[in-house]
């Protein structure tokens, strides 16, 4: 076995003749804003779900008695 395609392997990294071969496309300024876009909306309804359940149980434990 070549020694630098099992440090390849073993790393993950691609050799040099791999790299050369597939390289990755450039994601442009859009692209990321639109695969962000997402993300935004999910993390303000977690926001949101995490405030009405606030809501809730400060207004349960209010209407319990405790001893």
């Amino acid at each position: 076995m070549d020694p630098s395609a099992l440090v390849a392997s073993v790393t993950g990294h691609a050799t040099s003749v791999d790299v050369q071969q597939a390289s990755p496309q450039e994601m442009t300024r859009e692209d990321a804003e639109r695969r962000q876009s997402l993300w935004w909306y999910l993390l303000l309804t977690g926001v949101g779900l995490l405030a009405i359940e606030t809501t809730i149980a400060n207004r349960l434990s209010r209407k319990e008695k405790f001893l």
